[in-house]
């Protein structure tokens, strides 16, 4: 996967639109509320969901976000699985 953190682009490898994130509030993952589910967490300003991406694979996170596409996205920069391009998309 790659990842533009200029303009917060989350792009397959055959650069397919996955998500633009965009977070209104900003939190730290440590800040929000754990749920039951390992590896997701709830924003308790707008109670949606938060998947950390850093274990998935690009495969499983194109078809959770089709399942649902309000899930919002947790992304490091140095995560093994996110290969970080600046360009002008």
């Amino acid at each position: 996967m790659k990842f533009n953190p200029v303009t917060k682009h989350l792009f397959t490898d055959g650069n397919q639109l996955i998500k633009k994130l965009n977070c209104p509030f900003n939190l730290n993952w440590e800040d929000l509320e754990l749920t039951k589910s390992q590896g997701r967490k709830r924003c308790q300003l707008c109670n949606k969901e938060i998947i950390d991406t850093e274990n998935m694979t690009e495969s499983y996170l194109v078809q959770k976000m089709k399942q649902n596409p309000n899930l919002c996205l947790k992304v490091d920069l140095d995560q093994a699985n996110i290969r970080v391009e600046i360009n002008n998309a």
